[in-house]
């Protein structure tokens, strides 16, 4: 058999000796049937057996709260969106009482329980019910990957779908479908609107089909030429079933649509691939220079702008959407640059998330201003994925002919220049070439060189800010801040480092040694006695690798640390963006034990009902807040914002404390932990210790 199970007894605090030896007995039953068993008595045990183990089923033996139940079936389930893990819950009738305001019959109904089981329970009956969840969990998996493997070849075939009732003149198809037919993906359209863009000489094919199924015709194959962008043909194939009533009355056709472009015009498809991007059908970089050089050439004086413009964190939102979707959103922004621009202007494919605008003929700056301001406007929609608004921001980057260049390469790459000035300084803007960004450039490669040795010459540390308790002022954590004492230049501010290390994918390996050597200090600390909590900010990428549980578990496994010492910062901009996919990976680090902040609280756009449902410990007040305490409105915001969060039952974190004004008002209104100048800056953790030792003592006397 040997299936792994992983079996966890929760029953243990809640439990009689009875029903604790019933759980013993469960487990020493399921190992005599051949099972592989690990066993667990709590749900952050449990969540990190399963990242480690990653058994073939989860059994729970439940008399916890059902909040805490869902809490864990939450964490497993959103773990990996892709691995089917089945989970059976036992439990008793005296278990389904309201606890909580949660009944447990309707948390039974929570989708990732495959199964449960009412007490009284028999080996036998366990054992049929786990046998046929397992097959069916393995049938699910070798279906799913029979559907992806089917949906692959189809589109690799570029084969299409279609129905068309004769009720009402209406066609329903799948997205190749509408795509073949160069419309926009929907779900049905009538029939003249699908078969719209056929060629005029065509059109007469598909009547005559029509006539012959309408003649009692059963079979009908021909095909036609569909308009495309840029002139482009596509030949189509067009196969379909008629379908008659009783009265041998059309009703209908079921059909297929196949792009066999490639069987008319392999001559052309070998010169279109040279100069066209295959996915979004737009020009390629080789093309779009060859474009841009010709368009200079031909009108050396006309006033023409070249735009590069690059989509943010676009491998984060691969990650997240899979390569399938992420295709269709590039064929989706391809089809919105067609429409954006003006006639006689050209969009292109650089490369994989990078695309280009040629706009030739602007009479001044303010109407290049408008038309930039449009784009950015318009780019900016949200897009549907998966029947989910997700959005997207871009960094551009603005090059004018003949102003800043007078050929296609010096124009392209100063273009280029500037969406990375745009990318430095956040993303989500534009910005205009001038000659100070190629020194800049040329800086900026130099640092990302020292960066990437930074950590093998041991440049990078960490300073420790304290934390204390805002009524008796004894420490209780402090903020780990990572900083770089580079070997010729000094110390060089996280603000210069951190998003160079984003954009070149460093930031995993600054994280992991952040991560690591906090929670080792922090230990080390505690093994003198100093009990106080670490917290370590997480940037946005680091969030969103799925390696990022499983590394906080290692860390604390490899360094000793209590998880509930352990502060993870999120910043409150990236708690919202895409809040239902980041209420999943907290969760998931909630299970592991650690507690959980929402940094620079206030700064961002925090939705309430998210803020109720995100799994957090505390909210950090941004500094610019207790700066302008001195001003009525600063303190009216202030309270506003501890009121809120004690009704949350969160503790407040107040940053950027530097005098006793300040620290009275907060202890006043109830906040719980102050952090600033006034208790320590950002120290070295050999001073951090004699800060700990010092401020011990002052406080004690």
């Amino acid at each position: 058999m040997n299936n792994q199970l992983l079996f966890i007894d929760l029953n243990r605090d809640h439990a009689s000796d009875a029903e604790v030896e019933l759980g013993q007995l469960i487990g020493q039953q399921l190992v005599e049937c051949g099972y592989q068993v690990k066993s667990c008595h709590s749900a952050q045990s449990a969540f990190a057996e399963f990242i480690n183990d990653r058994p073939d089923a989860v059994l729970i033996n439940h008399r916890a709260e059902a909040k805490k139940l869902l809490q864990l079936i939450d964490a497993i389930s959103h773990y990996e969106y892709d691995l089917i893990t089945p989970i059976i819950v036992l439990f008793a009738e005296t278990d389904c009482a309201d606890i909580e305001g949660i009944n447990l019959r309707q948390a039974m109904q929570h989708p990732a329980i495959n199964d449960a089981i009412m007490a009284p329970i028999t080996l036998e009956l366990l054992q049929q019910r786990l046998a046929f969840i397992l097959k069916h969990a393995a049938q699910v998996t070798d279906l799913s990957q029979q559907i992806e493997q089917a949906d692959f070849s189809q589109q690799l075939a570029r084969l299409g779908s279609w129905q068309w009732s004769a009720n009402n003149d209406i066609i329903q198809a799948d997205s190749m479908a509408f795509e073949l037919m160069n419309l926009p993906p929907q779900s049905s359209s009538d029939k003249n609107t699908f078969f719209a863009n056929i060629q005029q000489q065509d059109q007469n094919l598909l009547e005559q089909a029509i006539v012959d199924a309408q003649h009692g015709k059963k079979q009908i194959d021909f095909s036609f030429r569909v308009k495309h962008y840029h002139n482009k043909v596509l030949h189509i194939e067009c196969l379909a079933k008629a379908n008659f009533d009783e009265q041998q009355k059309l009703i209908g056709l079921n059909g297929t649509l196949q792009d066999i472009s490639n069987l008319h015009i392999s001559h052309e498809l070998v010169d279109y691939q040279s100069h066209f991007d295959t996915l979004t059908e737009l020009p390629n970089r080789q093309y779009f220079s060859e474009l841009l050089q010709q368009h200079l050439q031909e009108q050396p004086k006309l006033s023409t702008a070249v735009v590069v413009l690059d989509i943010d964190r676009f491998q984060q939102f691969n990650n997240e959407i899979g390569n399938l979707q992420s295709d269709k959103l590039l064929q989706t922004l391809a089809q919105r640059l067609g429409k954006i621009i003006r006639e006689g202007d050209i969009a292109a494919r650089l490369g994989s998330n990078e695309f280009a605008i040629l706009a030739g003929n602007f009479n001044n700056l303010d109407e290049l201003g408008l038309f930039m301001a449009r784009l950015f406007a318009d780019i900016n929609a949200p897009f549907i994925v998966e029947k989910q608004e997700k959005l997207i921001s871009y960094s551009l980057g603005v090059s004018l002919v003949p102003e800043d260049a007078h050929n296609a390469e010096d124009a392209l790459n100063h273009a280029n220049l500037a969406c990375s000035q745009a990318k430095q300084q956040g993303g989500n803007r534009y910005e205009f070439y001038h000659a100070d960004m190629k020194l800049n450039t040329e800086n900026i490669l130099q640092l990302e060189m020292d960066l990437r040795r930074a950590l093998e010459r041991e440049e990078l540390e960490l300073y420790y800010q304290p934390q204390v308790d805002a009524l008796s002022l004894k420490p209780v954590g402090a903020e780990a801040l990572i900083r770089w004492n580079h070997a010729t230049q000094g110390l060089i501010s996280p603000a210069s480092f951190i998003p160079l290390a984003e954009a070149t994918g460093l930031i995993e390996a600054l994280g992991d040694y952040a991560l690591n050597q906090a929670i080792k200090q922090t230990a080390e600390w505690h093994k003198q006695g100093h009990q106080i909590t670490i917290g370590i900010n997480l940037s946005s990428k680091q969030f969103n690798q799925h390696t990022l549980i499983g590394q906080i578990q290692h860390a604390i496994e490899k360094n000793g640390l209590a998880s509930q010492y352990i502060d993870l910062e999120i910043t409150e901009t990236l708690a919202m963006n895409d809040a239902e996919h980041n209420i999943a990976i907290l969760n998931g680090l909630k299970a592991l034990g650690v507690k959980l902040s929402i940094d620079d609280f206030g700064t961002g756009y925090s939705s309430l009902s998210y803020l109720h449902r995100f799994p957090v410990d505390h909210l950090k007040i941004d500094r610019a807040f207790v700066q302008n305490l001195d001003l009525e409105t600063g303190q009216s915001l202030a309270r506003t914002i501890l009121a809120m969060a004690q009704s949350l039952q969160l503790t407040v974190i107040a940053e950027g404390i530097e005098n006793t004004t300040q620290e009275s008002f907060l202890q006043k209104h109830g906040c719980q932990i102050l952090q600033g100048y006034k208790y320590g800056k950002p120290m070295q953790k050999e001073a951090f210790s004699d800060w700990l030792n010092h401020y011990n003592r002052q406080i004690d006397l």
